[in-house]
């Protein structure tokens, strides 16, 4: 797309810093910059294409990270809504961002991502003008939700069973996932974590398997001391189609969120994947409505 930059970081061995892509226009406007997250086993590459387009028509530069244990990122030993946020504010602070986030920034987060926003927006209230999160809750989802995190455990699962076994190419990988998912949509999700070895040539996981699968669980929660409160607007977007946030609980959300409001979209939950164009245009006439800058925490 004409008329942004893009940058590209990806940590080397050893290091302990987030792979992320930055968009900027060259024209920068009064909004404020955006952050977007992935959810579980998501990564970055998902997001560029409405990354791109928030940054052109919200004339503001987009930050995409990988989080934690994910993409091109470091991997930790353990993965929590603590850890991501903790390796997200060090990348904020980072001489390569801060200049254009040091006034604030709104984080957008899908699934596990919105979770973790939410996570980062009350521990860090002064830096997060506001935060989207989509398709997730501030508090334990639904029990309806338990099936589809039954999909990623049986992934995990698999995987651990399966990764002495080497595929030759990423469509031997696909008949191999169909075993255990029927959904072509959530087969090339699993597969974006998957890449070539340079070494062997194999196509081998990327991630670290046995860590996310123990984290599962504590995904489904959000703790959040009780004390902490964030002011700002919080956006709920629901999928209408899909389990994570069903009947909204609002006495939950205002213990913590007390400035919500929600919308729905008429997907499933992968909402960017299913209708970019609906979430843009919600994403954009949020921002464009809120009086971001100006709340008092």
């Amino acid at each position: 797309m004409s008329g942004l930059v893009k940058k590209t970081f990806i940590p080397g061995r050893g290091e302990w810093k987030l792979a992320y892509d930055l968009f900027s226009p060259t024209s920068i406007g009064s909004n404020p910059p955006l952050v977007l997250l992935h959810g579980l086993l998501g990564n970055r590459k998902q997001n560029r294409h409405v990354a791109k387009i928030l940054a052109h028509s919200l004339q503001t530069p987009v930050l995409i990270p990988d989080l934690t244990n994910h993409g091109d990122s470091f991997h930790r030993s353990a993965h929590s809504n603590a850890l991501m946020s903790e390796d997200l504010f060090n990348l904020l602070k980072s001489p390569a961002i801060d200049p254009q986030y040091s006034g604030g920034y709104v984080l957008i987060g899908h699934s596990m991502g919105g979770k973790a926003a939410m996570f980062h927006a009350v521990n860090h209230p002064n830096d997060v003008l506001g935060v989207a999160s989509v398709d997730n809750v501030p508090y334990k989802n639904p029990i309806e939700a338990d099936s589809e995190f039954a999909r990623f455990d049986r992934f995990f699962t698999y995987a651990k069973e399966t990764l002495p076994t080497t595929f030759s190419n990423l469509a031997e990988l696909d008949q191999k996932l169909k075993e255990i998912e029927p959904d072509k949509r959530f087969r090339q999700l699993l597969a974006s974590n998957f890449k070539r070895s340079k070494l062997s040539k194999a196509i081998e996981c990327k991630v670290p398997i046995e860590v996310l699968q123990q984290s599962l669980e504590s995904l489904k929660v959000l703790e959040i001391e009780d004390s902490l409160k964030y002011y700002g607007p919080l956006l709920i977007i629901r999928a209408l189609k899909s389990p994570f946030v069903g009947e909204i609980d609002h006495e939950k959300v205002s213990d913590h969120f007390p400035n919500y409001s929600t919308r729905d979209i008429n997907t499933g939950h992968w909402v960017i994947t299913e209708d970019g164009p609906g979430f843009v245009t919600i994403i954009d006439q949020w921002i464009r409505n809120q009086n971001l800058g100006n709340h008092q925490q």
